[in-house]
């Protein structure tokens, strides 16, 4: 079954989400809704699409989006003539439908294709978040969809992250009985996690940075339990916008907002834990003048900004370049402990000296002992790649140096593969020396060599010392490599200036998505003070008590009278409060104090003089009349 509505692109299908999904009604008009609406295709569009649906799917569709019953118009009604004669009588009347989440309009609907349509069609209904989805809703859905089967070819797709036993444990056995399970795995799951991790942490200049902590927790929270992209993103935007709230200088500005540093961010400035390591470093290195200016001077750190700036820049280009060049090393060299992205991803982050791996002292052993053939593959692969990368100013003198120097390796590779005799006392029986060097060295206790160990050790060295052997090269390659992996993947984001600080290309949509909105803020805070305000008075807040704020009392009256409260109402409820107070407070200052809260809530916006009160008044008084 799964095969064959795999294989069918024409099948609709109906994705259905736990928030959507919140009773039955809901599942099936979402259903119906999906299954009718044409999907767009590369040469048609959504609206050309619904042009070629007929009168009644688009009058089925516009009677669900507007949460209407479904009317049809029956085209012969037949019925007796009046005054008992014999004569029938045509008419076209308007009968009642089902209502929008009624599944007899699927039926009807399916029932419209043509023979050949139906046999090879399936419907088929996705959950793509089955942990998440409500349990009652869904057996209610697989009883309604089995009594229904006989019609309706449906077929659900359900994802689960954990194990097919999820499925058991919380359905009733009268409902897995009428279902046939088949299980079958997607395997994409793993790329998109690569694909988030080189699109999100490593393409981008400046792009997020966890340390291996936050980074391993919501990384294998989605690979343990949900297996979600979606809630991976949330997770990855709210980890974001978590640091930008827990840190005091996550300035959301441009490269060149440096006129926006106002002068109470300059002592935030000197506060941070990057700026006290970057002073300690200096004072290392005795700068005890630049260290002074930098103490007592403000307008050195607006400079200082871009420093860092580019410095983080910096560091993430040479971290990402090195992390693909290190992932190429590894699939020429057919070395398979870090079978993913992330993997890799993950080893960074994690190691303090990453060359001192066990994947990296595989590879630099593997390209000591590799043949002449592999080693000019490799270094053509190491140039090519290099010449492919785009790397920026600050390290383009670095990249360009060990291109350079790569280039060398290779040209001199070339030289002495032309010369046969320079390369015979190493390439012949290679394998054979390798074989037996390791056999040798291999049952070594501590210091103690055994004669033919320590010969076997003397020819080695020996080979490597002669700068025209192959055995030199390969030496010098793996040499080069653990330098530069050391370089460029032995420096952490935490020793960077200011790496607390984020900064966007553009400054409004972060601005906009992590900067909270006052309005509804201002309005809970009203409503609910004791959510807000540590007072133990306050705590029962259906009960309005006079150590509440002015503003708060006189906004939960209005909300609690709505529009049809006057100004004398609203302040004699007023009154009522606050007289409670000790000492009691003169009648002169409960209405300056009303007033001024009063005047607060219409500046904000929250109350708007009205006459509606007014005019209810006057019709009331007109209906007694």
């Amino acid at each position: 079954m799964a095969s064959r509505f795999l294989s069918n692109p024409l099948s609709p299908i109906a994705v259905l989400r736990p928030l959507n999904s919140s009773d039955l009604k809901a599942c099936i008009k979402s259903c119906i809704h999906q299954f009718m609406t044409p999907s767009s295709s590369a040469t048609n569009t959504n609206e050309e699409a619904m042009e070629l649906l007929g009168d009644d799917d688009r009058r089925v569709l516009d009677a669900i989006e507007n949460e209407e019953d479904v009317e049809d118009e029956v085209g012969e009604v037949v019925r007796d003539g009046e005054g008992g004669g014999a004569g029938l009588v045509f008419t076209s009347e308007k009968i009642r439908k089902p209502s929008p989440f009624d599944i007899r309009i699927l039926e009807s609907w399916f029932a419209r294709k043509s023979k050949k349509t139906r046999a090879s069609t399936v419907l088929i209904i996705s959950i793509p978040e089955f942990e998440r989805f409500d349990t009652i809703v869904f057996q209610d859905l697989v009883k309604l969809c089995s009594a229904s089967l006989d019609t309706l070819p449906f077929v659900f797709l359900l994802g689960i992250s954990t194990t097919l036993d999820i499925v058991h444990n919380n359905l009733h056995k009268s409902v897995l009985r009428l279902l046939r399970c088949e299980r079958f795995v997607l395997s994409k799951s793993d790329d998109c996690l690569d694909a988030i991790v080189e699109q999100v942490f490593l393409k981008y200049p400046g792009g997020i940075k966890f340390n291996h902590e936050v980074f391993s927790l919501i990384f294998n929270h989605f690979k343990n339990n949900h297996r979600s992209v979606t809630a991976l993103l949330d997770t990855i935007q709210y980890t974001a916008m978590s640091h930008c709230y827990a840190n005091a200088m996550s300035s959301m500005m441009l490269y060149d907002g440096i006129s926006q540093i106002q002068p109470e961010m300059i002592r935030k400035l000197r506060q941070q834990d990057s700026f006290e390591r970057y002073g300690k470093r200096l004072v290392a290195q005795e700068q005890w003048e630049f260290v002074q200016q930098l103490i007592d001077n403000n307008d050195m750190l607006p400079q200082l900004i871009q420093y860092a700036q580019t410095e983080l820049n910096s560091f993430h280009v040479m971290q990402s370049f090195a992390i693909e060049f290190l992932r190429c090393t590894k699939n020429y060299l057919k070395v398979y402990k870090w079978n993913s992205l992330y993997n890799l991803y993950s080893r960074v982050l994690s190691s303090e000296d990453i060359v001192k791996d066990d994947v990296v002292q595989d590879i630099v052993k593997k390209i000591k002992w590799i043949t002449p053939k592999d080693m000019e593959g490799l270094l053509r692969s190491w140039v090519t790649g290099l010449g492919a990368c785009q790397i920026s100013e600050n390290t383009y003198e670095t990249a360009l140096k060990f291109t350079t120097l790569l280039e060398e390796l290779l040209a001199r590779h070339m030289r002495n593969k032309n010369d046969q005799d320079s390369y015979s006392s190493s390439s012949e029986n290679e394998d054979e020396e390798r074989a037996r060097f390791e056999r040798q060295t291999a049952g070594l206790v501590q210091k103690r060599l055994t004669k033919s160990a320590l010969k076997a050790g003397i020819m080695h060295h020996a080979l490597v010392e002669d700068k025209k052997s192959f055995k030199y090269l390969a030496i010098r390659v793996s040499m080069e490599f653990e330098q530069f992996v050391r370089t460029w993947l032995g420096k952490g984001y935490k020793e960077c200036l200011w790496y607390e600080m984020q900064y966007y290309e553009n400054a409004k949509t972060p601005m906009t998505n992590f900067q909270p909105h006052p309005r509804p803020i201002i309005q809970t805070a009203l409503g609910a003070t004791s959510d807000y305000l540590s007072c133990r008075c306050c705590r029962a807040s259906d009960v309005l008590h006079p150590s509440a704020l002015d503003i708060s009392l006189v906004y939960r009256l209005h909300n609690e009278c709505g529009h049809m409260i006057n100004l004398f109402d609203m302040f004699t409820g007023f009154e009522l409060v606050v007289r409670k107070e000790v000492p009691k407070p003169a009648k002169m200052d409960i209405q300056a104090r009303f007033a001024a809260a009063l005047t607060h809530l219409e500046f904000m916006g929250f109350i708007k003089p009205t006459t509606r009160k007014t005019d209810h008044a006057l019709k009331l008084t007109a209906s007694f009349l």
